[in-house]
């Protein structure tokens, strides 16, 4: 692990972005925006508008919950969901930034970075679980606050959800998942999935996460990367189960590996930090086998 000063360590971030495997808000731009969103549950059934009172997603949004086209509740929150998921049953989970994904408040940098938030809303937009957590600025450079999310996965089946957190060492990647009961809101114990796989070295971070339906598992598609003399970029999938622990394998290790040259590696790499290399994990289990893993080449 690299250690040294802010600016140095900020170096080997773009170093790694270049590469391809670091998260892509290593490099500067200006702070992304936050449009309506509407979020449906998987059948349909349900679905949740999210607007916001501000461009950057900070403070207050307004939502509308709707059954079949009919509204079932409607309102303003003091936050502004930035990412969401609503289960079959009308419940909704999300998080947000109370500052903004990039922690920039109208009162100036002195007011702070803002909270990092973790919301569960019942059926009838009532508060299962409102959690702050009060963001702190990163040791590297061009980097958001801490805690910033990866992810969001709503696993009903199980009645949690789990939110994916970036490690606030942007080097280690080990992302910490937060994990909740949405009958309750209970927060749950946290785990890094890499620190508990068995061989976690060549392993560099998620690419992508899915639940399997009607297990207790969730399926994770890895970035894997040998820093060797012949440099080697493939995949390791793990299931792990609700702990976090893997108990089941499968590296391929120069699978992104391409006789195309580095135009075509880098159009692949492209392609998976888009949509990952999971398939089916999500739909009736009477047609899905227990995996489905997409095998990318470009020759």
């Amino acid at each position: 692990m690299f250690t040294g000063t802010p600016v140095r360590q900020a170096s080997v971030v773009l170093l790694l972005y270049v590469i391809g495997f670091s998260p892509a808000f290593a490099s500067e731009g200006p702070p992304p925006t936050l449009n309506p969103k509407s979020y449906a549950s998987p059948s349909g059934k349900y679905s949740l508008l999210v607007d916001p009172s501000d461009l950057y997603g900070r403070g207050s949004g307004s939502y509308r919950m709707t059954n079949h086209g009919r509204e079932v509740w409607s309102g303003t929150r003091p936050y502004t969901l930035w990412e969401a998921r609503v289960t079959d049953d009308g419940v909704t989970g999300g998080y947000a930034y109370s500052n903004g994904w990039r922690g920039f408040s109208e009162a100036g940098y002195k007011a702070g970075m803002g909270d990092f938030r973790v919301v569960i809303l019942d059926q009838l937009g009532k508060e299962r679980l409102d959690q702050a957590t009060k963001r702190q600025e990163s040791n590297y450079l061009h980097t958001p606050p801490n805690p910033l999310a990866a992810a969001l996965i709503m696993d009903a089946v199980n009645d949690r959800m789990v939110v994916r957190v970036y490690d606030a060492d942007v080097n280690r990647q080990a992302e910490s998942w937060w994990p909740y009961q949405l009958s309750t809101g209970k927060a749950l114990a946290t785990f890094r999935p890499r620190e508990l796989m068995a061989d976690p070295t060549p392993v560099r971070s998620v690419m992508d996460a899915q639940p399997v339906l009607g297990t207790p598992l969730t399926l994770l598609h890895w970035w894997r990367y040998e820093w060797a003399k012949e440099r080697k970029r493939g995949a390791r999938f793990t299931l792990i189960g609700l702990d976090g622990k893997a108990v089941w394998s499968l590296d391929l290790p120069a699978d992104y590996d391409s006789a195309g040259g580095e135009d075509a590696e880098e159009r692949l790499m492209a392609s998976l930090r888009r949509s990952g290399g999971i398939l089916g994990s999500n739909t009736d289990p009477e047609k899905f086998m227990p995996f489905s893993v997409r095998t990318q080449h470009c020759r």
